[in-house]
């Protein structure tokens, strides 16, 4: 399908909203020039994924792996779950074993492994922006009691 069609600005109508949107310098200008940054740098993530061979490795390989990228945002978005393997399979939509296999294929780790690795990532964010560890070891799913 093109683009245009679509109804979505091409690059480089975007480039030109931004230069009116510099040159007129209207009120909220700064927060739609943040915003089409975030739109920019999407764009230019869809059109690097549309070029990536298939079966290419790493994160953004495995984005285009529908089951892989659903269980990959299930575990970014709820890191503190308590998932395992036949979990992710199940929020994946495919057998334990074809995910188990194409998540390692596609990512390069084993899905927990994974997800240890995010969890981990994410804590040391929270502690250097000062969360008490309660609230660390609860938001990374490794709390063993409720938080008060």
């Amino acid at each position: 399908m093109n683009v245009a069609a679509a109804g979505v600005p091409s690059f480089l109508e975007n480039i030109q909203f931004i230069t009116r949107e510099i040159e007129t310098n209207r009120p909220g200008s700064e927060i739609v020039l943040l915003r089409m940054a975030d739109v920019m740098f999407i764009q230019i993530l869809r059109a690097y994924l549309a070029r990536f061979p298939d079966g290419g490795g790493g994160f953004l390989g495995a984005l285009r792996d529908l089951s892989t990228a659903a269980a990959l945002g299930a575990m970014h978005r709820r890191a503190e779950e308590p998932w395992t393997v036949a979990s992710l399979a199940k929020e994946a939509g495919v057998s334990r074993s074809v995910f188990a296999a194409r998540f390692t294929e596609l990512v390069g780790e084993p899905p927990l492994r994974y997800l240890t690795r995010l969890r981990m990532q994410k804590a040391a964010a929270l502690l250097r922006e000062g969360a008490p560890l309660a609230k660390v070891s609860h938001l990374t799913g490794y709390s063993s009691a409720p938080l008060p």
